[in-house]
């Protein structure tokens, strides 16, 4: 054997020494690590698979617990709360409505119609009797007495010898069964509902309260006069056919923002059910408001060109009154608040004599019928454009949501308008001798000595300035009865100025107090006539006749722009700012700062008596 051949077999020797003594143990080992480990895992995936499992079923099973739970203790009870509500609506309500003599029954349900004072209590037949006139105020629809809480006294105050009382009607006012209004939706939060089934009483509380009137209390229509707000409009309405029907119509008749949608009411549904209603022919609607009344005045909030207009009054059942005012509001003011506004502006009208219970038309004075429509537009475009919404109001009072008057403006007329070429014309001039030939009757009064039988005021300077005779003053008590006075009127102005009179004594006084003194304004303001009251165009010279009685002083107050707020009375020149200059038989007035003297000018051409 060669060396070679040795050392081969020791180097095999050696290598099946390594692999049966390292390798083959080596391996043998990571093998069953490998495998221990996999077994190893293979148990924590599937400990942890049956945790999630059973975590999963256990969740579920508390869910649905918690689910019955809340069903059989929540919403179980809450869903047959809900049904039985509905089934006592059903029962109470709307079964009765729709039975043949439901709305007879409803209205048994509740508190008859009744007059009222001022402070709620009742008027007894037994111990009161009217002598004299008699004005019912009428409230509206989820309203009560009390709304005309004011005007209660404000009547009572400027008219002593009428008795003033309330028609109380609260809970017939606000039936159940009235139809929500989608239109309500533009006063958010609160929704409003169509008073549809609360119209259906109205024929019934003015059948109530017109056999009141006429058999207990013995009012006859010429003594009558019914003030309504909203649906209390309707039932003056209807308050005035009754009365016409025995042809003794009312005296007057007013409309405080008569409601909307007057004539889609049904205003009697006695005798019959609400799905009867509905029927054709079914319904009794209210009637024109000068077809029910021998004088009737109606104001209605001006309708606007934005969402927030007057939707709560009627401005075309408006028209119907004998004599029409819009009411403009403030844009920012809602639907129901300038709705309710309308009373409180009424108020201050009567206070301040733009309207009169006494005499005829309210004391509107002349106008143009049918001036402005809903919008507070003039007549320009009536019957020309297809479509453009109709005049049919005489007038506009512009007012804050209080109710205080800033402008009240009246479509005033004239006759023989002439138009001017130049402001010149407007303001003619007045030689020497012009003035000098002024009549009697209209020459400025400076008497030495108070009139005799006049009590004059004794003022000290310390309390009223010094009287004077004011040239300002129209004397007029030589002259006796009632006087036709013909006036030119004529003016350059921005502002829409009106012109109104008072009665003074010689010194220009207001019930004692002297121009200049403390409370002069507010006086003349109180005692103003409401009529006339003149006005007239840019530029425009017009005529007019306007009544007076004569026997007494008169003096003028100027409303700049039409605002009762902003006068200018014979108060100014005592005060340091001559506004009123009078010349003879012509008086001019400065209306700002830039003294011109033309923003209105009036000129009295002649007195004469009116026949008694």
């Amino acid at each position: 054997m060669s060396i070679f051949g040795g050392i081969g077999k020791v180097f095999d020797g050696v290598k099946d020494f390594v692999e049966d003594k390292v390798v083959d143990p080596v391996k043998d080992f990571v093998e069953d690590t490998v495998d221990n480990t996999k077994d190893l895992v293979e148990d924590v995936i599937d400990t942890t698979k049956d945790f999630v499992e059973d975590t999963v079923d256990q969740t579920k099973d508390f869910v649905e617990d918690a689910v019955d739970t809340i069903g059989d203790n929540v919403i179980d009870p809450v869903k047959d709360f809900v049904e039985d509500a509905i089934d006592v609506v059903e029962d109470n309500i709307v079964d009765p409505i729709f039975d043949t003599t439901g709305f007879d029954a409803l209205l048994s349900q509740f508190a008859p119609p009744k007059l009222v004072d001022a402070d709620g209590v009742n008027i007894d037949s037994a111990t009161t009797q009217f002598d004299g006139d008699v004005v019912v105020l009428i409230h509206g629809w989820r309203s009560n007495y009390q709304t005309f809480e004011a005007l209660y006294t404000t009547i009572e105050t400027k008219y002593p010898d009428k008795h003033v009382l309330g028609l109380d009607w609260s809970e017939l006012a606000d039936l159940p069964g009235d139809v929500l209004d989608f239109t309500a939706q533009l006063d958010l939060p609160n929704f409003q509902f169509l008073p549809n089934n609360t119209a259906k009483a109205i024929a019934h509380v003015a059948e109530t309260i017109t056999d009141q009137l006429q058999s207990l209390f013995d009012v006859t229509g010429s003594e009558l006069t019914v003030i309504g707000h909203s649906l209390g409009s309707l039932v003056a309405a209807e308050v005035g056919r009754l009365y016409g029907a025995i042809n003794d119509p009312i005296k007057q008749l007013v409309a405080l923002d008569p409601a909307a949608f007057a004539k889609n009411y049904d205003i009697d549904g006695r005798g019959e059910s609400l799905l009867n209603s509905i029927l054709p022919g079914s319904k009794q609607t209210v009637k024109d408001f000068n077809t029910v009344a021998q004088d009737s005045l109606a104001l209605v909030v001006m309708e606007e060109f934005n969402p927030f207009g007057g939707i709560a009054g009627d401005n075309d059942f408006a028209k119907t009154a004998h004599d029409s005012f819009l009411v403009n509001l403030p844009d920012f003011a809602g639907p129901v608040e300038k709705h309710g506004a309308v009373i409180p502006v009424f108020n201050s009208a009567l206070a301040a004599n733009y309207f009169t219970l006494e005499g005829d038309d309210f004391g509107v004075p002349t106008h143009i019928d049918d001036f402005y429509n809903n919008f507070g537009l003039p007549n320009l475009l009536n019957g020309l454009v297809p479509f453009f919404n109709r005049a049919g109001h005489e007038g506009i009072i512009t007012a804050d949501i209080a109710g205080n008057i800033t402008k009240y403006q009246p479509s005033l007329t004239f006759t023989g308008n002439a138009n001017l070429d130049s402001a010149e014309d407007v303001l003619p001039d007045f030689t020497q001798d012009e003035l000098e030939t002024t009549s009697d009757p209209l020459a400025p009064v400076k008497p030495e000595q108070p009139q005799p039988g006049i009590e004059q005021p004794l003022p000290t300077e310390e309390t009223n300035p010094q009287p004077s005779f004011p040239t300002e003053v129209l004397d007029l008590t030589g002259i006796d009865g009632e006087l036709a006075v013909s006036v030119t009127i004529a003016r350059e102005a921005a502002f829409d100025n009106l012109l109104q009179f008072y009665e003074t004594d010689a010194f220009g006084a207001v019930n004692g107090i002297l121009p200049g003194a403390a409370g002069y304004e507010d006086a003349v303001r109180q005692t103003w006539l409401a009529t006339p009251v003149l006005s007239g165009e840019n530029t425009v010279i017009g005529q007019q006749t306007i009544a007076l009685t004569g026997g007494t002083y008169y003096a003028p107050a100027l409303l700049v722009n039409g605002n009762p707020a902003d006068l200018v009375t014979l108060d100014d020149e005592v005060l340091g700012s001559d506004r009123i200059r009078r010349n003879g038989n012509v008086w001019q007035f400065e209306d700002a700062s830039d003294y011109d003297y033309n923003d209105l000018v009036v000129t009295i051409t002649a007195i004469e008596g009116l026949p008694v």
